[in-house]
């Protein structure tokens, strides 16, 4: 955790549109899980040269107070200052919580409120959240407004995560008509080493949980076993944008075992059940599981990938059959 004093310009990056910050923000980057109010500091958890955010989500923003301004605020000659916060699109400037600014001077534009929420919609793009301080006094002294403020925000897409088929499985191969079925197995896999490849978009690393369940041949269905893979990817974070995520297609994400002898026969499905990357973690609290695409054709529904296993039988020794009833 470190506190960002985005006071500031912005160089410009590679692949990226130039964005130029000259901000007095302390942009937090807890998500919805920091509840900060006027006079507590905000934190960011994320190092990053422009501020990127999630669609769909809820981040606290700060400006801190002009220090002479707030030098001779004394409660009645001369007032806090009010700010007028801006942001054409893509979103909605609240209080900390969610509650209504709070406006001394009824439809003026002109808060008290330093600290705000933008409840971000469900369109990426870039955006500007712009911000002005006005002092305020008592004894007719002139009104002075400090220059504008402004942040660029790129508001991306949620991370998404998908199997990859093609050669996912070594020593399985597909066994349906049509690639991409999700549906793979092999005759004596047993007791090798299943590779899974997955297929990211997003801003690395990616985090995903998965389970797999299985169902041995004319039984029923075992729990799930829930895991967790952490850290997938290459760190390519400054050259997404909110029209294109990276992509990154993750060779080996995950390894499992295939068990072998009597009683393992039977299908093993995984499933992917969360995807995460690095901004939708800033953004969220923990409850968002990103967007989970399914190969095609998939059975059952859902982000799966079906392994099958059989045996290789083991043929039997000829014997001759008695064929009269005389002993030889």
């Amino acid at each position: 955790m470190r506190k960002s004093n985005l006071f500031r310009t912005l160089a410009a990056v590679t692949m990226l549109a130039v964005v130029t910050v000259s901000a007095n923000a302390q942009v937090t980057t807890a998500g919805t899980a920091n509840t900060p109010r006027n006079g507590t500091a905000l934190t960011a958890a994320c190092d990053e040269a422009v501020d990127f955010v999630t669609i769909n989500s809820i981040m606290p923003y700060s400006v801190t107070p002009d220090a002479n301004v707030a030098a001779m605020v004394d409660g009645s000659q001369f007032l806090a200052s009010v700010y007028n916060w801006t942001l054409p699109a893509g979103g909605t400037v609240t209080a900390i919580g969610g509650g209504a600014l709070t406006e001394p001077v009824p439809a003026s534009g002109w808060f008290t409120d330093y600290d705000v929420e933008v409840h971000w919609n469900g369109t990426a793009a870039i955006r500007t959240l712009t911000v002005r301080e006005r002092p305020r006094n008592t004894i007719g002294m002139p009104v002075c407004d400090g220059s504008d403020s402004t942040l660029s925000i790129y508001v991306m897409p949620e991370p998404t995560a998908i199997f990859i088929e093609a050669g996912t499985l070594a020593n399985a191969t597909n066994i349906e008509a049509t690639a991409g079925d999700a549906v793979v197995g092999g005759c004596a896999i047993g007791g090798t080493t299943v590779h899974f490849n997955v297929t990211f978009t997003g801003t690395e690393s990616f985090n995903i949980a998965y389970n797999y369940v299985f169902t041995p041949f004319g039984g029923a269905a075992a729990a799930p076993v829930p895991l967790t893979v952490n850290g997938l990817g290459a760190a390519s974070f400054l050259t997404a944008t909110p029209a294109a995520p990276n992509t990154d297609a993750v060779t080996d994400a995950f390894q499992f075992v295939v068990p072998s002898g009597a009683g393992t026969y039977g299908r093993y499905v995984f499933t992917l059940t969360s995807v995460t990357d690095r901004v939708s973690r800033k953004s969220f609290n923990g409850t968002n599981t990103g967007v989970l695409t399914n190969t095609v054709g998939s059975s059952p529904a859902g982000p799966t990938l079906t392994l099958i296993s059989v045996p290789t039988p083991v043929t039997g020794t000829i014997r001759h059959v008695d064929n009269n009833t005389t002993a030889w």
